[in-house]
């Protein structure tokens, strides 16, 4: 009886290893579920306070469909991103949505390739300060089982 249960949490434990975020500068990754690869940079909209700029890319060969829920492309509808300075966690001041089943335009496709950018302005969800060292790290709650399976981080200076 005790072995089983040694050999769920040891496959538990390799999996949350393999689905650890990087925390190094500007480091794209993806995971074995998926071709999708994401990378978060400083953006360059003017009119934001703190532009910040995702990219999704599809590495692989098929098609990707996802639903857009906790990522960028849905906007500051969640708490998707982790957000720290001075070695402190920030609170995520945006909206929290409320869900029923997706519609099919809450879902969103890479073709193989492909690669899509949004630019959001991070001090409307967190209170921050712009003179001073952040770091993003991207990670989807994988609330839903189409949900986009990618992880990002950078620290922005």
């Amino acid at each position: 009886m005790l072995k089983p249960l040694m050999m769920i949490t040891a496959a538990m434990l390799l999996q949350a290893c393999n689905d650890t975020a990087p925390t190094t500068k500007s480091e794209a990754t993806m995971n074995a579920q998926s071709n999708i690869q994401c990378s978060v940079s400083k953006g360059s909209d003017s009119g934001m306070t703190y532009p910040i700029n995702f990219t999704f890319t599809n590495a692989g060969h098929n098609d990707e469909k996802f639903l857009i829920w906790h990522t960028p492309f849905e906007g500051w509808w969640s708490q998707f991103l982790e957000v720290t300075q001075n070695g402190k966690s920030l609170n995520y001041q945006g909206p929290m949505a409320k869900r029923l089943a997706p519609s099919a335009n809450e879902f969103m496709t890479l073709n193989a390739g492909q690669s899509k950018s949004v630019e959001l302005d991070l001090a409307l969800a967190y209170e921050i300060n712009t003179a001073q060292p952040i770091t993003i790290t991207y990670h989807n709650q994988l609330s839903h089982a189409d949900a986009l399976k990618a992880s990002c981080s950078t620290v922005l200076e």
